[in-house]
């Protein structure tokens, strides 16, 4: 399959790497055409209600004081999200690393009792087709050195970007938008179940490699999302 005339195309920036206890504070969906260029765009800012911690801050610039005046109540936001993620659950969702962003997404829906099928939604329901170019990209290219954020993976595929505007929820969907159509138009769509597996593989081989020094490393294996705050998805 080639790269669709239309997609989803989703980012989150939020209060730490803990899916499960941290927050959004900003959330971009955009829809993308068949060149990967956005065509509508849906931005949030949510006041996370908890202090945002320096080093999140330091990423993406939005600070516990500059979110209270400026953020969405949390539920609200997240309920007018959810509409239009439903909308467009006939056409692809792309997310770089979507297992994080479907994951936390999923939590802050469930904490305000928002869309309480929402696992039920991503893992088949309504059999939305994932599009994660991260997890494709790992399975396919292998062996290539180098680290895999969003700004190396733009290098590699020939994606000109501004480094400066990384880590803004907009700017990281448009640059996701046309990375990801750059490694689809390389090596196809995989089917859920197949990237699933793709992720598999590929933290199975992390955790063996942790283990050397570490022999209680675990590396959560779910993808599109981890449901399970103690579990390493085994």
């Amino acid at each position: 399959m080639s790269w669709p005339k239309k997609t989803l195309v989703f980012d989150t920036e939020t209060t730490g790497i803990d899916v499960f206890n941290d927050r959004i504070v900003q959330l971009f969906i955009g829809i993308a055409d068949e060149n990967g260029e956005l065509i509508e765009r849906h931005e949030w800012l949510i006041d996370p209600g908890i202090e945002v911690p320096e080093g999140a801050s330091d990423v993406h610039g939005f600070t516990t004081e500059f979110l209270r005046e400026n953020g969405g109540d949390p539920e609200e936001v997240l309920q007018e999200a959810a509409g239009v993620f439903a909308q467009y659950a006939d056409i692809p969702w792309v997310a770089f690393n979507a297992n994080f962003d479907l994951s936390i997404l999923y939590a802050e829906f469930t904490r305000h009792g928002i869309v309480s099928g929402w696992a039920e939604m991503v893992l088949g329901t309504w059999n939305v087709q994932l599009i994660d170019g991260l997890v494709i990209d790992r399975a396919k290219d292998r062996y290539r050195k180098g680290k895999r954020k969003l700004g190396n993976m733009a290098d590699t595929y020939g994606n000109a970007y501004d480094p400066d505007a990384l880590h803004d929820a907009g700017s990281d969907v448009e640059l996701t938008a046309k990375v990801t159509r750059a490694i689809v138009n390389k090596y196809g769509i995989p089917s859920n179940a197949e990237q699933a597996e793709m992720y598999r593989a590929w933290a199975v081989n992390l955790e063996q490699f942790l283990q050397r020094s570490d022999p209680s490393a675990s590396v959560d294996k779910d993808w599109p999302l981890k449901l399970k705050e103690d579990g390493n998805g085994a």
